[in-house]
């Protein structure tokens, strides 16, 4: 047979040429390869394949390749796939490539992977998909990246993700994207992490949010950041917020913020919580608010503490109302003085009471005025006590009324004294009527007299 004319060997057919022996195909000279039909290549089998050696191989055309038959092609051995030009191996046919063994894809030099199509690519099953070493994937070219099917891309190893170029993860589509186990995701660096776009984050489902590590999280720029929808923002684990910096945390949108959960805010550090801003904090929900511990209330600054909406202030409780401390309850508006309910009120402290401006105090409302401690009253300065309403003096309990040191009554203006009712009146000591100046005594009413008791009269 090695002395055969090319002509003499063109002329057999295909199934002569299948009958020859091993030994016969690799006593072939390389011309007389080249040489072959396509219909004589395509007729041989797997065995007589594996006998070529590489000068053989390199002989063959790209023609000639595009020929060889799927069953036939497992043959040639791995060390002669990788002696294939790059033009050679992108005439290979889809089922040619769907038909390659393993060992053949691992034998692919990068060279030869950057050659293949994407039609290629597609037609590479998950078996062999599987087989790609990470040298292999960063060939891949970032058009091969979008053509790979969900199913393929999800058998990538996570040695091949990690190997991805940031090039090729800005390729990522949504099936690839959606493709992604939780340990392919977690293999990511925080380089490639930060080359997604944020089309790409808003993508990702939630378990593949919570397989962000920590470090991926922190290298997320604002643009990252702000793609993340409610529903991403609210899947975090509280250990994956916690990791957010100060500055992060600052830039989060109100929708993401009012999606934080209460176990997410409950972990703020306190940091976190003084890099809040007012808008954001304005735009907690009320069940968030809730959930700040009060070490982190407690830090929260006194323009922060300001920027919390009445519907806000009514849902604290009362360990959060009673950390307070006085420059936090000065800076409140006196919308939010006037949310607080009787059971926040009564758990104010002295000092707390003390803290508040004439202008706040007048925002009490008379029921909460009539749940303050007679401690609290008695904090009352002489201007507090001036700034009552004679609706709030009206409101105020006997027990408070009776508290009021001679300081604190002499403060009182006539028409507050006018507004004192008659059971108020009559729980006044001696030593406060004996503190009445003569214009307060002077704007007693007849109601107000009569009410006196004989005691307190004698002493007018």
């Amino acid at each position: 047979v090695a002395n055969l004319s090319t002509d003499q060997l063109q002329a057999l057919n295909a199934t002569l040429v299948r009958a020859l022996r091993t030994s016969q195909i690799a006593a072939l000279a390389p011309e007389k390869i080249g040489a072959l039909s396509s219909s004589q290549i395509g007729g041989l089998t797997s065995t007589q394949l594996a006998a070529f050696n590489a000068d053989q191989t390199t002989a063959l055309t790209t023609t000639q390749v595009a020929a060889l038959s799927t069953s036939a092609i497992g043959g040639l051995s791995a060390e002669n796939w990788a002696l294939l030009s790059s033009d050679k191996i992108a005439a290979l046919t889809s089922d040619e490539i769907s038909a390659l063994k393993f060992h053949q894809i691992a034998a692919f030099s990068a060279d030869q992977i950057l050659a293949l199509t994407t039609a290629q690519i597609t037609a590479l099953t998950t078996g062999q998909i599987a087989q790609l070493s990470p040298e292999q994937v960063i060939a891949l070219q970032t058009s091969h990246i979008a053509a790979l099917s969900t199913l393929n891309f999800s058998v990538l190893t996570t040695a091949d993700v990690a190997a991805l170029s940031t090039d090729q993860i800005s390729s990522l589509n949504y099936g690839s994207l959606a493709a992604l186990k939780t340990n392919q995701i977690a293999a990511l660096s925080a380089t490639q992490t930060s080359a997604l776009s944020s089309t790409q984050f808003r993508l990702l489902n939630s378990t593949q949010i919570r397989a962000l590590t920590t470090d991926q999280l922190t290298s997320l720029t604002t643009s990252q950041l702000n793609a993340l929808t409610s529903g991403q923002v609210a899947a975090l684990r509280t250990s994956q917020i916690n990791a957010l910096t100060a500055t992060q945390i600052a830039n989060l949108n109100t929708v993401q913020v009012a999606a934080l959960t209460t176990a997410q805010i409950s972990g703020l550090s306190a940091d976190q919580a003084a890099a809040l801003t007012t808008t954001q904090i304005a735009s907690l929900a009320t069940t968030s608010v809730v959930a700040i511990g009060t070490g982190n209330l407690n830090t929260l600054s006194p323009q922060q503490l300001a920027a919390l909406t009445t519907d806000q202030i009514s849902v604290l409780k009362t360990d959060q109302i009673a950390t307070l401390s006085q420059s936090q309850i000065a800076a409140m508006t006196t919308a939010q003085i006037a949310a607080l309910s009787t059971v926040q009120a009564k758990v104010l402290s002295a000092e707390q009471v003390s803290a508040l401006s004439t202008g706040q105090v007048s925002s009490l409302t008379t029921s909460t005025i009539a749940t303050l401690s007679t401690a609290n009253i008695s904090a009352l300065t002489n201007e507090q006590v001036a700034a009552l309403s004679t609706g709030q003096i009206a409101a105020l309990r006997s027990s408070q009324i009776s508290t009021l040191s001679q300081d604190q009554l002499v403060s009182l203006r006539t028409n507050q004294i006018s507004a004192i009712s008659s059971s108020q009146i009559r729980s006044l000591t001696l030593d406060q009527m004996t503190s009445l100046s003569t214009s307060q005594i002077a704007s007693l009413t007849t109601v107000q007299l009569n009410a006196l008791k004989s005691n307190q009269i004698s002493i007018l």
